[in-house]
C-alpha cells in the first residue's frame, strides 16, 4: 500500500498516467481513477472504480458474494460468509 500511495502521489504531482494490474478490488477502489475489469481476457466493465467494482461484477469475475463495508470513510469489500 505504501508503494501504491507513493506512485499515485508522484503521478498526480507530475501529471503522469500509470497503468497497473491489480487483482485485489480493494486496492483498485483505493488507487484507481479508471478501471478495466477483465474475466478470461474479455472486458466485463470499464469506467470509474465505483461504477465497475460492484457486488454483481465481483460475483461474475471472482464467483464470490461480497459485502461493501464502510470504515473510517473508506469502502472495503469483504466476502460474505
Amino acid at each position: 500500500v505504501m508503494v501504491l500511495t507513493k506512485v499515485k502521489s508522484i503521478a498526480k504531482e507530475k501529471g503522469l498516467a500509470v497503468l497497473m494490474t491489480l487483482h485485489d478490488p480493494n486496492l483498485a477502489l483505493l488507487f484507481s481513477d479508471q478501471v478495466l475489469l477483465l474475466n478470461g481476457g474479455k472486458v466485463v466493465a470499464k469506467g470509474g472504480p465505483e461504477e465497475v467494482i460492484t457486488e454483481e461484477n465481483i460475483r461474475r469475475v471472482y464467483g464470490l458474494d461480497v459485502a461493501f463495508i464502510s470504515q473510517d470513510g473508506m469502502e472495503m469489500i469483504c466476502p460474505k460468509v
